[in-house]
């Protein structure tokens, strides 16, 4: 009720278990704004860590996350931000996936690592786009979240190739270079077979990627 009110909770009344389902006692008053969850993966993508506030050292973890990227990603530069969320539940916050596929190669590869495994068991962790962080605790609660990522994204198949050991800055360069690129007819007259092929779903170029147990936890 304490919850409900506004009020937030630490030390040993504090029940992550509780917080993980809480939704904002304000969401779902305005019916004339419906807010869903979006299931695009070509978006900017978070990769979130939450845990009880003083359940961790959380100078130590914001030490090894730093060290771990810098370590094994040396071109890609993400930002590592700490907050709340409105329910007083501690949140890292790693960014700078500029798709769901990015993200969930990065997950997978640090709960591979011993030592970062090992570091972030009081932690649960979700792989989020930016518009759906917003809705986290006001529309929809973080298990409402992870029952939506079951379903809709962990499914998808992602890309085999590793994303991460790409330059961010040349990734952009690319897409923009293919956004601008004008249509040429005379290139385009007679190569009716080569359009089949590059208009197959992105999604046949990759291999489902099953993640481990201890990824939720």
């Amino acid at each position: 009720r304490g919850v409900q009110q506004g009020r937030r909770l630490h030390g040993g009344k504090f029940d992550i278990g509780d917080i993980w389902s809480l939704r904002s006692s304000e969401a779902g008053k305005d019916s004339t704004q419906v807010d869903t969850l979006s299931s695009a993966r070509d978006i900017s993508y978070i990769f979130l860590l939450a845990y009880q506030p003083d359940s961790v050292n959380q100078n130590q973890l914001l030490y090894e996350m730093a060290k771990y990227n810098f370590s094994n990603y040396l071109v890609r530069n993400f930002e590592i931000t700490i907050d709340q969320d409105p329910h007083g539940l501690s949140r890292m916050l790693i960014s700078g996936f500029l798709s769901y596929d990015e993200a969930r190669q990065y997950a997978r590869q640090l709960y591979g690592d011993t030592h970062m495994s090992e570091m972030l068991r009081p932690c649960r962790s979700l792989i989020v786009s930016e518009p759906n962080l917003r809705l986290l605790g006001t529309a929809f609660s973080y298990k409402d979240y992870e029952v939506f990522f079951e379903k809709k994204l962990a499914p998808l198949p992602v890309s085999p190739i590793p994303l991460l050991d790409e330059p961010e800055t040349i990734i952009k360069q690319a897409d923009e270079e293919e956004e601008e690129e004008p249509a040429d007819d005379e290139q385009t007259q007679g190569n009716d077979d080569d359009d089949l092929f590059n208009d197959a779903p992105a999604s046949q170029q990759g291999g489902y990627m099953d993640f481990d147990d201890d990824f939720f936890k």
